[in-house]
This record gives structure tokens, C-alpha cells and sequence, in this order.
């Protein structure tokens, strides 16, 4: 199977963040990322805006890339009946 095919299967199967990362960024980035065992908290809390949107939000790894920037991996998960096409102001994440 082609790489864009596996890509297309993987990013329509319903979302789990291992098989996020192991079968759509690790293909793509390798060794150069890095996945955590469990969400660590990010270093500035929600501001009120983004609390009344989201239900949790934590980083679950991180891309270290060959010019010495690192991508923080994160994952949000909002609160039930939230319409993110409706709610994108309230996304500025930290």
C-alpha cells in the first residue's frame, strides 16, 4: 500500500492519540519525535475564553527538528456540544 494511501486510512479512522502518532506523525517525522506516556500539562492555563470552549488540553509530545526548533504535540479536547467551526476565536492556544 503507498504511503498516501496508509496516510488517508489512518486520518479517517476514528481519533486515539497512540495510533495518531504511530501511524500518521511517526511515518512522516521519525526518530526526530518524541511521544509521552501521558498528557503533561502546558505551561499557561486556558484563559476564560478558551474555558468555556474546552474540556482539557494537555501535550502529548514533541517534534525535535534538525534546526534545533521543537513542535509541541498537543491534544484538546472540548466540551460536549462545542461547534469548533463556530468556536475558532476562542482557540489562541497558549
Amino acid at each position: 500500500m503507498a504511503a498516501q494511501e496508509k496516510l488517508i486510512k489512518a486520518l479517517k479512522k476514528n481519533y486515539d492519540r497512540r495510533l495518531f502518532a504511530v501511524e500518521v506523525l511517526k511515518p512522516v517525522f521519525g526518530n526526530l519525535l518524541e511521544v509521552y506516556t501521558s498528557l503533561r500539562s502546558p505551561s499557561e492555563p486556558p484563559k476564560d475564553t478558551e474555558s468555556k470552549v474546552i474540556e482539557e488540553a494537555g501535550i502529548y509530545g514533541r517534534i525535535h527538528l534538525e534546526d534545533d526548533v521543537e513542535v509541541l504535540c498537543y491534544e484538546i479536547r472540548l466540551k460536549d456540544r462545542v461547534r469548533i467551526d463556530r468556536s475558532k476565536v476562542a482557540f489562541n492556544i497558549m
